[in-house]
């Protein structure tokens, strides 16, 4: 019986990951982004506070916050960087 050469499994590994990956994909897409309504910022207003979950680098992180501070003064805003290479 003749082995596999490393090119050959690489290559089988990625026609079967084809087959799988669309489906993969579908499940990982982003949510639909929710509207923003006055019962949202209401309930946001009587909390007091947002909590911000990010995976980009805390400084753009940190600048979406200080936006979002500025429209809705009276949120405090806490970024919470939830990548691999926290910062």
């Amino acid at each position: 019986m003749q082995s596999l050469s490393r090119l050959d499994a690489l290559a089988a590994a990625a026609a079967a990951a084809s087959l799988v990956l669309p489906a993969a994909d579908r499940r990982l897409a982003a949510p639909e982004p929710r509207k923003i309504t006055a019962v949202l910022i209401a309930a946001a207003q009587k909390e007091g506070k947002v909590s911000c979950f990010s995976v980009v680098e805390l400084p753009v992180a940190k600048k979406v916050a200080k936006a979002f501070k500025a429209r809705f003064a009276n949120l405090s805003v806490r970024v919470e960087r939830s990548g691999a290479e926290r910062h």
